[in-house]
């Protein structure tokens, strides 16, 4: 069984993926997440983001997955999830797994763009297909403006 609407997809993700395991932010600890946040270079379907205590020199590090969803359109997707790396720290790209054949068959390019592949399903199960690696984004003023987001929620 595959999405109807990318809408669908995103709540799914929204109540199945470990979002506070893969920001490391303790139980207990207030996770941003947010739909449709704008503002930023692009509106990525869903944000998540911890910004811990302090880090080095007393400065919070923001940690941030940004997570565009398609049903099938795995190159729109990927430009899109590529966008979000000027203010996030990791990107996905959330893709219908019923459909992510042809997505999986690229992997290799999201590898280089150090962008993640995730196939869901309507049950919720998830596959990663490509894990991207944490990164400083590629815009800090970006940066610091979803930091004044996350700070103001």
């Amino acid at each position: 069984m595959h999405f109807s609407t990318e809408q669908e997809l995103v709540e799914t993700a929204i109540r199945h993926l470990p979002l506070r395991r893969w920001l490391k932010a303790p139980d207990g600890t207030p996770v941003f997440q947010q739909t449709e946040v704008r503002g930023l270079f692009g509106i990525p379907d869903l944000l998540a983001a911890f910004a811990p205590a302090t880090s080095r020199r007393n400065k919070p590090q923001l940690r941030s997955i940004a997570f565009e969803m398609k049903l099938s359109d795995w190159r729109r997707g990927l430009v899109q999830a590529f966008r979000y790396r000027s203010f996030a720290s990791t990107s996905f790209l959330v893709i219908d797994d019923s459909r992510s054949k042809p997505a999986v068959l690229n992997a290799e390019r999201f590898k280089r763009a150090n962008i993640g592949l995730i196939g869901l399903n309507a049950d919720g199960r998830f596959r990663i297909y490509v894990r991207p690696q944490r990164e400083a984004p590629f815009a800090p003023h970006l940066e610091n403006a979803l930091t004044e987001i996350v700070k103001s929620s």
